[in-house]
């Protein structure tokens, strides 16, 4: 069976975080990312930094993020949009956007559909 590249990036889940408001900007959809779920590879990656700690699961996930995110709109002047890189560096500079970013993506995209009984 052929599956063509627009059906398969359709069907990894994705998930948008807001936090403009995190930012200082009116509101939280001024400043958002786009993140895709991770490949078995990078579950895997992280699972293996979480049983060694805290402190070395966040260095993975900071390693992946630029990776995991599909789009953006942040930009670096009014012509030019920022990298992932540097939205990471956005994002790791306020421990509450790092907080919020790690907790919305993994509760979205781990939770099974068993898990979102009442969840519109």
């Amino acid at each position: 069976m052929y599956i063509n590249k627009r059906d398969r990036f359709n069907a990894i889940k994705k998930v948008t975080i807001a936090f403009g408001s995190l930012l200082g900007c009116e509101s939280d959809s001024d400043a958002e990312i786009t993140m895709r779920e991770p490949t078995e590879m990078e579950v895997l990656m992280w699972r293996d930094a979480q049983n060694m700690g805290t402190t070395q699961s966040m260095a993975k996930f900071r390693e992946i993020l630029a990776d995991l995110i599909v789009s953006h709109n942040l930009m670096e002047d009014e012509k030019e949009k920022m990298t992932n890189e540097a939205v990471v560096e956005l994002i790791y500079a306020k421990t509450e956007i790092v907080a919020k970013v790690v907790t919305e993506w993994s509760n979205k995209v781990f939770r099974t559909p068993q898990n979102r009984t009442g969840e519109k």
